[in-house]
């Protein structure tokens, strides 16, 4: 069994490798920046029934 997950592994590691070698990278100037993406939207807060809308979060709804 460990036999066959090291090999299966290594089966990959090569594959990803060899790919990794077949075209040239973009250049730099066509390259875009990164973005980031949020894991969740905002309708997920509106779903949840413990969230209260309205109130930030961590706070008592209260100014300081």
């Amino acid at each position: 069994m460990f036999a066959y997950t090291g090999g299966t592994a290594a089966a990959l590691a090569a594959f990803c490798w060899y790919r990794m070698g077949q075209r040239e990278p973009k250049p730099v100037s066509e390259q875009a920046p990164f973005a980031p993406v949020p894991e969740t939207t905002p309708l997920a807060a509106q779903l949840d029934p413990r969230v209260e809308l309205g109130v930030e979060p961590g706070g008592d709804g209260s100014a300081a």
